[in-house]
């Protein structure tokens, strides 16, 4: 598969994912609003995870599988972010496509084991959880960089300009 055609495979995949992830259910927890998000979030932050180590990847197997996906994707792997939309003095930093998606691995897989061990409600409360906690910010990133990547520069974003304005 061509670095191109892997990378706009991953954009359609990663969105499928993060759809997927704002249906998964709740842990079942008495609640007396079934449309109180605010007591779905406070039980699940309250609740403690149960991944083994067995379900984690080790930093090896993570490391493989990080320049697996970064020698697959096309154009650079590096992108700008801004965690908190919201946080006006907050800077930018650097993310990486890569990154992201090599933990947004991570954690799918782990809920994928559980479910394979008969652990159906394990599995759903560790995409749940991970996803509010963790891998949506990690997809919603990506989904920005792949954006502007595929559509915007069409695989090759331009190269900041050495010249200074007053210079051309």
């Amino acid at each position: 598969m061509s670095p191109d055609d892997y990378t706009t495979g991953v954009q359609l995949r990663l969105a499928q994912l993060y759809a997927a992830g704002l249906t998964l259910p709740w842990r079942s927890t008495p609640r007396t609003d079934e449309n109180d998000n605010l007591g779905n979030r406070v039980a699940l932050a309250e609740s403690k995870p149960t991944l083994s180590d067995l379900d984690r990847l080790s930093h090896e197997e993570w490391r493989r599988v990080y320049e697996d996906i970064g020698s697959r994707l096309a154009g650079p792997d590096m992108y700008m972010e801004m965690f908190d939309p919201f946080g006006w003095d907050e800077e930018p930093v650097v993310g990486s496509l890569a990154d992201d998606l090599a933990d947004i691995y991570q954690e799918i897989r782990a809920g994928l084991l559980q479910w394979r061990r008969g652990a159906q409600e394990d599995a759903a409360w560790t995409w749940r959880f991970g996803f509010e906690t963790h891998w949506a910010q990690h997809a919603t990133g990506a989904m920005r960089a792949l954006q502007a990547l595929v559509f915007r520069y069409e695989f090759a974003p331009p190269r900041p300009s050495t010249e200074r304005p007053n210079e051309r």
